[in-house]
């Protein structure tokens, strides 16, 4: 099926629809993995944006169900230079196009990748559109102005009586649960929209708060911020993503105007605090105001300047912009342990 994609300052791209779900808008994105889509798909942060994988092959070495970060797929669409319908890997299960048939997403290739990402590095946050060539592009305009909030009912049934925990708010990835396991407590999740007595009582009881990294939305940031507003300084709090920005909302801070595009590998990423150097893995756009944030800016990004964590150890919190490691992580736990 002939298709397009359409940006909203005007630009529009032909390419063929490799799988249709529907008419898809959202934010444009460009991802710089050369390998990974399968963590890109299946990775909260990109709920509700097209992606544009700049790399020029995808789908040469299929699904395998190991590497993905959720059960689910979040993006709205995903834009692609050439697929590759033969795969290979002794790891596969299966084709990227099998596996995401009926997810929900539109996929469109034969497109100028290159292109579009310089379009979308000078014109960061801009919203596009993918497809059928014969759709009507004043209704296309008029969804893609249209916003998205998004939540994952994950309340957990638990007893919290039973040993000690830390509370997570919303859905995280896979390697992020591994990080939580490493602290030798079990964790009770829960999600951004519950304010009932039962959350309260969850989170006023747990050892520590992580807030996962989630879908970057400035309604679920700050629906998170009030959550978590009572409990700082009282619980050790570890944020990253968009949990990382619900944590400098609920201490003040604010979110700058301008956005970046910081997603992929390789982002280079400076602890000012130790003097170290840390090439992360980043899916963001939004980013913290640094004159909100007095004294407690730590990493900051080499590539642009911008704030990419912070530190208050009188009040226990850490965040992060990136994707933490276990190295980031480890002082939360010193919070929690009392060290």
């Amino acid at each position: 099926m002939k298709g397009k994609f359409l940006l909203e300052n005007g630009y529009t791209f032909e390419g063929k629809i490799l799988i249709d779900g529907g008419i898809k808008t959202g934010m444009v994105v460009f991802d710089t993995r050369v390998v990974g889509y399968e963590k890109v798909l299946t990775c909260p942060e990109y709920c509700g944006k097209i992606v544009c994988f700049t790399y020029p092959l995808i789908g040469n070495y299929g699904i395998n169900y190991e590497d993905l970060e959720t059960d689910m797929v979040f993006p709205a669409g995903i834009i692609i230079s050439e697929y590759s319908e033969i795969y290979s890997n002794f790891r596969a299960k299966c084709s990227l196009e099998d596996f995401l048939k009926d997810k929900g997403i539109t996929v469109i290739e034969g497109i100028d990748t290159q292109y579009i990402t310089e379009i979308i590095r000078e014109n960061k946050g801009i919203r596009g559109a993918i497809a059928p060539a014969t759709a009507d592009e004043k209704e296309i305009k008029k969804k893609m102005k249209e916003e998205m909030d998004f939540v994952f009912p994950v309340v957990d049934d638990i007893s919290i009586e039973e040993s000690p925990y830390i509370a997570v708010i919303n859905r995280t990835r896979k390697s992020e649960a591994f990080l939580l396991e490493s602290s030798g407590m079990r964790q009770v999740y829960i999600d951004s929209v519950s304010t009932s007595a039962q959350v309260k009582d969850i989170l006023s009881k747990a050892k520590g708060i992580y807030l996962s990294s989630y879908f970057e939305c400035i309604t679920s940031i700050n629906r998170t911020a009030e959550i978590i507003k009572e409990f700082i300084g009282a619980i050790p709090i570890f944020g990253a993503g968009a949990g990382y920005l619900a944590i400098v909302i609920a201490i003040g801070g604010r979110i700058a105007k301008e956005m970046v595009n910081h997603y992929g590998t390789n982002h280079p990423v400076r602890d000012i605090e130790k003097g170290r150097k840390h090439i992360t893995e980043q899916s963001h756009s939004l980013v913290a105001e640094e004159s909100s944030l007095n004294s407690k800016v730590r990493f900051i990004n080499i590539t642009d300047g911008s704030v990419e964590g912070i530190t208050d150890r009188a009040q226990k919190i850490v965040g992060v912009a990136f994707h933490p490691e276990k190295e980031h992580i480890s002082e939360f736990f010193s919070f929690i342990k009392g060290d």
